[in-house]
């Protein structure tokens, strides 16, 4: 198949300005060159005209008649001739211009026969006046002849027309071909940034335009959307890195375990073979963990939602981790309408609620955990606070983020279901799905809030 023609799209918006300006500068010339030879040619006709009817008053007012009138030759002429010939006879080699009529619009000289002229020609008819009174009419038939120097003179008008809509065409071919570079300076850019992109490096911020219009719009969301998909695929090698280390853990104390138990250097005892199972729980639950993050991310994690008492399942969740808050010594606290309701899949919102209290539970030992949920707007809020020692506001944005760990005095302890580092990337996943939202915060007396906002659909 033959490849087609690359024309750079400088030089098609370049050839675009020089074809539409060429078109109507040249439109625009030869409408003035006619009209500039119309009016030169009104011009002359009215001056001829003038000549004549000065002409007449001075040859009547010294005591001549019509029919002995004759002008002086000029662009143009008009004569009586003798009685019974041709009226306004011009001198040899011009035509005449005007008729010379009586007041009753006969032409003079024409003989008792002719009638008088037409509506038509009455209408175009310029009286001549001796002492106010009309004593006959000039009436025009025809346009003076354009000859001599007043053909040169136009000749040299439309010359100079057209060398001027020459000249202003190549001006608006090169001022079209410098605005061209202009307004595709963007889309050089944006085509720079793809193949930045295209090749994983990090956006280069763009210079600023003067002029804000669509392409900048354009600019910047392009730059916005390459610093996310960068952020992206650094925090997915990240989370592959996080994810293979967390496995390999876990599996490498398996596996140590078990050769020591092949080779005989460990007994199969039950605490050794329950430490095993615990290991082989976390990875359970790191695959699991992935498994639904992907499923999120593809838009198809599975909820059953229905109507819901939120009290009994509130109570649920702070029984089930009773035991575990009596170990650290924390004290699990829950304020909820006992008539309160929501749309939601409970299975997925206890999920959710396991995750927020373990890990408050993980990072406040030995405080206060306090669970509340109130009717808030179109929607239920679920509050979930602890007294540990908070969070700074320079990682309060990043902690729903995958395998995301803030310092150290809050990073997760042992099995309540953040040990993976994704337990937040699937409680914002699971409240989305829903349709809410998930936000944290530092409260006033240390600590931190999470506060997760669901419609109340019904």
């Amino acid at each position: 198949m033959r490849r087609p023609l690359r024309i750079p799209l400088a030089w098609q918006l370049a050839l675009a300005f020089f074809a539409v300006s060429t078109l109507a500068l040249g439109s625009v010339g030869m409408l003035s060159t006619a009209l500039t030879r119309s009016q030169f040619r009104t011009l002359l006709s009215e001056q001829e005209r003038a000549r004549v009817e000065a002409q007449l008053q001075t040859h009547l007012q010294a005591g001549g008649t019509l029919a002995t009138f004759r002008p002086d030759a000029g662009t143009g002429t008009l004569g009586t001739g003798k009685q019974g010939e041709h009226p306004a006879r011009p001198e040899r080699g011009r035509r005449s211009l005007f008729i010379l009529t009586d007041p009753q619009f006969r032409p003079v000289g024409a003989g008792p026969g002719v009638p008088p002229l037409g509506q038509r020609e009455r209408a175009a008819a310029v009286p001549v006046e001796v002492d106010g009174q009309p004593v006959g009419y000039l009436v025009a038939r025809g346009r003076p002849d354009i000859e001599g120097a007043n053909a040169a003179f136009l000749r040299r008008t439309a010359q100079a027309i057209a060398w001027a809509t020459a000249a202003s065409a190549l001006l608006a071919a090169l001022l079209g071909g410098w605005l061209a570079r202009q307004l595709l300076r963007p889309l050089a850019q944006l085509r720079s940034g793809i193949a930045a992109l295209g090749r994983g490096e990090e956006p280069t911020p763009l210079p600023p335009r003067l002029v804000q219009d669509e392409l900048s719009d354009l600019l910047g969301s392009f730059e916005t959307m390459h610093a996310e998909v960068v952020h992206t695929q650094q925090a997915g090698r990240q989370l592959t890195a996080d994810i293979a280390h967390d496995l390999n853990t876990p599996l490498t104390v398996i596996r140590g375990q078990l050769e020591a138990m092949l080779d005989g250097t460990f007994q199969p005892t039950p605490a050794r073979l329950s430490r095993l199972n615990d290991q082989a729980g976390r990875l359970a639950r790191l695959v699991g963990d992935v498994r639904l993050l992907a499923q999120a991310d593809a838009g198809e994690l599975p909820l059953r939602a229905r109507r819901i008492p939120l009290a009994g399942l509130l109570e649920d969740a702070v029984h089930a981790l009773a035991d575990e808050a009596r170990a650290r010594g924390s004290r699990m606290q829950l304020e909820v309408p006992a008539d309160l309701n929501v749309t939601a899949d409970p299975d997925r919102l206890r999920q959710v609620l396991d995750n927020l209290l373990g890990n408050a539970l993980n990072h406040a030992p030995g405080s206060a955990v306090t669970l509340r949920a109130w009717a808030e707007g179109s929607g239920v809020t679920l509050q979930v606070q602890d007294a540990g020692p908070g969070v700074s506001p320079q990682e309060l944005p990043h902690l729903f983020e995958r395998l995301y760990r803030a310092d150290p005095s809050r990073q997760t302890g042992s099995g309540l279901g953040l040990s993976s580092g994704l337990g937040l990337s699937i409680s914002r996943s699971i409240v989305q799905a829903h349709g809410g939202r998930i936000a944290a915060r530092s409260a006033p007396q240390g600590g931190l809030i999470v506060e997760v906002w669901l419609p109340d659909v019904t």
